[in-house]
Parts: C-alpha cells; sequence; structure tokens
C-alpha cells in the first residue's frame, strides 16, 4: 500500500513537472519573459518560478497564466491525467 501510495505522489508531481514545462515552453513561443508574463498575469515572479519548476502553485495561478498566454487549458493539459482519487 505504501508502494502504491508512492507512485501516485510520483505520478503526480511528474505531471506538475510536465504542466509547468509546458507553460515555460508556451511563454517561450509568446517571446515573453518570465518577468513580462508576471505583469500580465499579475502575478509575482517568484510565483511564476515556481510554476515552470512544477512546484507547489494554485489553480488561480494557472488559470491567470492560461489567460494571459491565450491557451485552452485543454492544450495545455494534454496528456496529463490526475484525478482527485489518484490524489488520496
Amino acid at each position: 500500500m505504501e508502494t502504491r501510495k508512492k507512485n501516485k505522489k510520483n505520478t503526480y508531481e511528474g505531471n506538475i513537472k510536465v504542466l509547468g514545462k509546458r507553460i515555460a515552453e508556451e511563454r517561450k513561443k509568446k517571446g515573453l519573459t518570465q518577468n513580462q508574463l508576471a505583469e500580465l498575469c499579475q502575478l509575482s515572479l517568484p510565483n511564476i518560478k515556481r510554476v515552470e519548476k512544477g512546484e507547489n502553485f494554485t489553480i488561480s495561478s494557472l488559470l491567470a497564466i492560461q489567460e494571459a498566454l491565450r491557451i485552452k487549458g485543454t492544450e495545455l493539459m494534454q496528456g496529463i491525467w490526475v484525478t482527485l482519487r489518484e490524489l488520496d
């Protein structure tokens, strides 16, 4: 059981890191710096850095970034399947 929980955590953390990388890639495609994205999102620069590293961030931060980058959530989340059940 402990191994199963650890694997789920690793999957979740891995998915968050993939999401962060995708955000960084989209930002770069748009020709934006992290600082410019932070200004567009009205978020702090450290917050943007955390998101792109796949560290702890909020849904509201993710939505603000998605809106600023003008990308659909489905495009950003494609291939990332984390359900609430997996997080238990």
